[in-house]
């Protein structure tokens, strides 16, 4: 599973001073600069989601709120509704694996039907055909990614996660593939963080990575869109 994931998503060893020098034109202070900010940003997310035991219908709706206020500030209404779709089913669904470690498979099938909608009404709101294909592109490519690491794992990866995965996979897609492949970089970081952090606290069951996967899509999403490359 960490050689999946090393290869194809925890290369940012290489992608974030490529990033600082030829997209932000900055050097080696740039570059300094972003490792911080992903760093603290991982850490503090993941020893929060580690400490916590439980949550209830306020943390639920305020969660959700957080993450549609991020998306609805940062996007044009037209490439809304796939980010609509992960703030709500897809918050959901992160802290029922939160609580539970557990993905309920007909409310994922609900999340997927609702994105196909989504995609398909964001492609005729913008008039342009990106959202509905990046998105379907996303969203299968994701999938694929995380069963590759389920099927090499044998069972040390959750196949609830798999299924969540193209959720994060279509909202990001339907942006740019800059912020796929963010989103999937951010959230390996993140659920690495969390592993880390459980290993320090010395609980080493099976832990919930959906929160990581739908965190760090939203941090692509804010990162690259403060630094207007969202588009890329």
């Amino acid at each position: 599973m960490m050689a999946i994931i090393g290869t194809l998503a925890f290369n940012f060893q290489t992608v974030l001073p490529l990033f600082s020098t030829r997209d932000l034109h900055g050097g080696s202070g740039t570059f300094s600069l972003m490792m911080s900010i992903v760093s603290v940003g991982s850490l503090v997310g993941a020893l929060a989601t580690a400490r916590r035991t439980s949550i209830d219908v306020r943390i639920v709706a305020l969660t959700a709120l957080a993450f549609g206020v991020t998306s609805w500030t940062l996007l044009a209404p037209a490439a809304q509704p796939p980010w609509v779709v992960l703030a709500s089913v897809g918050t959901l669904l992160a802290l029922i694996d939160l609580r539970t470690t557990w993905l309920p498979l007909r409310l994922t099938r609900l999340g997927w039907l609702l994105m196909a909608l989504a995609l398909g009404l964001a492609a005729v709101l913008s008039n342009d055909l990106q959202p509905l294909v990046g998105g379907c592109l996303g969203a299968a490519a994701a999938a694929a990614l995380y069963w590759l690491v389920w099927a090499i794992s044998r069972g040390g990866f959750g196949y609830g996660d798999v299924r969540f995965a193209p959720l994060v996979g279509a909202a990001a897609g339907s942006v740019s593939w800059s912020t796929w492949a963010w989103a999937l970089l951010l959230g390996t970081v993140a659920g690495g963080m969390v592993g880390i952090a459980r290993l320090v606290r010395r609980q080493r069951r099976a832990f919930p990575y959906a929160p990581s996967m739908l965190l760090g899509c939203y941090l692509a999403l804010a990162g690259l869109s403060l630094a207007g490359l969202a588009l890329a």
